[in-house]
């Protein structure tokens, strides 16, 4: 249960910086297509 409540905040974390990685990586052909 403790094990649980601490990896929820780091899975959320990974969820984000994920998400801001793979949203990075598919508008970065367009910023470079932009420049």
């Amino acid at each position: 249960m403790i094990d649980a409540l601490a990896a929820a905040p780091l899975d959320r974390r990974t969820m984000l910086a994920g998400s801001a990685a793979l949203t990075a990586t598919a508008l970065s052909p367009f910023a470079g297509w932009a420049a």
